[in-house]
């Protein structure tokens, strides 16, 4: 198995066996990069009657709690999961 995975690697192809994923296109990296690390945040789905203020202010709350969540302060973070959820019915999936 080894010898075959040398050989894969020889012609440019990588695997990555815990997330059974492989590549061939000659890089050798899966999963986020550096400068991937801190995207900012889409909202997917429709705006629900939300005025362009409201939307606004949801935008900032959602860049500030991930924000807390880099600085680890964590009940921040929770505190803001929990305004937007209850206040806007904005649910943040930031996995």
């Amino acid at each position: 198995a080894d010898v075959i995975l040398e050989d894969l690697k020889d012609a440019g192809v990588y695997l990555h066996d815990k997330r059974k994923e492989w590549r061939a296109d000659g890089d050798n990296h899966f999963g986020r990069s550096n400068t991937n690390r801190h995207r900012e945040y889409v909202m997917r789905g429709g705006t629900h009657g939300l005025s362009e203020e409201a939307l606004n202010e949801i935008g900032r709350m959602v860049e500030s709690r991930a924000q807390a969540k880099r600085t680890r302060d964590f009940l921040r973070y929770k505190q803001l999961g929990e305004t937007l959820k209850t206040t806007y019915g904005v649910h943040v999936n930031d996995k």
